[in-house]
C-alpha cells in the first residue's frame, strides 16, 4: 500500500507554505502517489485548480481545509484558535466544507477566520477529522498534561465524526514531537481511534527549505 500525503499546504497558504500547486502535483507523481490531499490554512481559495490539476494528472485529488477552531467562532474577545485538520470524502462533505469556510469568514473572522464545535456538529457529514498537527488543541492540552480535557476533547470530536475521526501523526522535528507521538500511542488504544501519518507539506524538496 502507498502513502498519500493528506496535509498539504500550497503557496495560498500565505507567509506559511512556499510549495507551488504545479510542482506538488507534479512531486506526487514522481513519488507513485494515487491521490494527493490539500489542506490550506482556513480556506479554499485553490481548491478548484487543485481538483482539476490532479485529474490532469492522473490523482484523485482529496479537498480538504486545516481549520481554525475556537470555543465560540461569533466572540471577538480573544485571538485564540487552535488547528484541526478536515477532508471531504463525498459531495455532501464538499458541501459542508464550503459551508464551515464561508462561516468562518462572514461571522467567526477575527485575525483568522475560525469556526466552532457547535457548526463541527452541523457540518460534519462526509467529513473526515483528523486530529490535527502539533498546533492543534490536542496536542496542546497533550503538551500541557491535562488528562481530563484531553478526554473531553475526544469524547466530543468522537460524539460528532465517530469512526471519521483518525488520530494525526506527524513525525516533522519539533522539540515536542516525541512527547505527542508517546502520548498518542496510548490515547490511539484507550479510546479506539485509526491512526494516520501525515507530513503536514509545506516544502515539495528538503532543498527548498
Amino acid at each position: 500500500m502507498g502513502f498519500v500525503s493528506l496535509h498539504v499546504h500550497d503557496q495560498y497558504s500565505l507567509l506559511d507554505s512556499v510549495a507551488k500547486l504545479e510542482h506538488l502535483v507534479l512531486r506526487a507523481q514522481e513519488l507513485g502517489m494515487t491521490a494527493l490531499g490539500l489542506t490550506n490554512h482556513g480556506h479554499l481559495f485553490s481548491h478548484i485548480k487543485f481538483y482539476h490539476r490532479c485529474r490532469q494528472a492522473g490523482l484523485k485529488p482529496i479537498i480538504g481545509v486545516e481549520a481554525y477552531v475556537c470555543e465560540n467562532h461569533l466572540e471577538k474577545k480573544t485571538p485564540e484558535r487552535h488547528h484541526l485538520t478536515l477532508l471531504a470524502i463525498s459531495q455532501p462533505g464538499y458541501q459542508n466544507l464550503l459551508q464551515l469556510v464561508s462561516k468562518s469568514y462572514r461571522d467567526g473572522f477575527y485575525y483568522r477566520p475560525r469556526i466552532d464545535w457547535t457548526l463541527l456538529a452541523q457540518h460534519h457529514e462526509g467529513l473526515v477529522c483528523l486530529t490535527g498537527c502539533m498546533s492543534s488543541e490536542l496536542n496542546k492540552l497533550i503538551l500541557a498534561r491535562q488528562t481530563n480535557k484531553i478526554k473531553y476533547w475526544l469524547e466530543r470530536a468522537k460524539t460528532i465524526f465517530g469512526k471519521r475521526l483518525f488520530w494525526e501523526y506527524t513525525p516533522a522535528k519539533y522539540q515536542d514531537t516525541p512527547i505527542g507521538i508517546a502520548a498518542g500511542v496510548e490515547l490511539v488504544k484507550q479510546f479506539k481511534l485509526t491512526p494516520i501519518v501525515t507530513s503536514d507539506v509545506h516544502y515539495v524538496k528538503q532543498q527548498d527549505v
